[in-house]
């Protein structure tokens, strides 16, 4: 049995005006679902792209600091100013290793991860020559970290 229904009744210009206003509506309600990604979309490249600028210039800055934080001379340390900022920073001298004719020491470091990020960090703001392709991080005992890297420390002689 076929439904009976009004529609196939009513004159046939209600019945195309009627199909067409629900294929335009339907594709009017598409074009702004699509109108509206395409918006959001957008949004997103802009925000992305701000967020690069401001990147973009924060690393040109560090950079034409960096240029002229370059043309300073790298200093030597002297031993007894590695003693005082390693135990400013509460690190444990474990083993020195040096040679009698160079100025290069390997220093093994005992302590927290943070302690020797903050001891670098100095070295590096102070301008002093340090190596960090012999930088060697191994477990100790417990929470504590051996850290092994390498010094260039001015002689005793060449100090005075």
């Amino acid at each position: 049995m076929l439904m009976e229904s009004e529609f196939f009744y009513r004159p046939l210009w209600q019945q195309y005006l009627l199909m067409v206003s629900t294929v335009v509506i339907f594709l009017l309600v598409g074009y702004l679902f699509f109108i509206k990604e395409r918006q959001d979309v957008a949004r997103q490249y802009q925000v992305s792209y701000h967020q690069n600028q401001v990147a973009l210039t924060e690393l040109q800055s560090r950079l034409i600091l960096s240029n002229r934080s370059d043309r300073a001379p790298v200093k030597m340390i002297s031993d007894q100013l590695m003693a005082k900022l390693y135990s400013e920073h509460q690190l444990q001298l474990q083993t020195l290793a040096s040679n009698e004719t160079e100025t290069v020491t390997n220093w093994q470091l005992a302590g927290d991860y943070h302690n020797f990020l903050a001891l670098l960090s100095r070295l590096i703001s102070e301008r002093y020559y340090f190596d960090l392709r012999h930088l060697l991080i191994e477990k100790g005992e417990g929470e504590i970290l051996l850290f092994t890297f390498t010094v260039a420390i001015k002689n005793s002689q060449s100090a005075k």
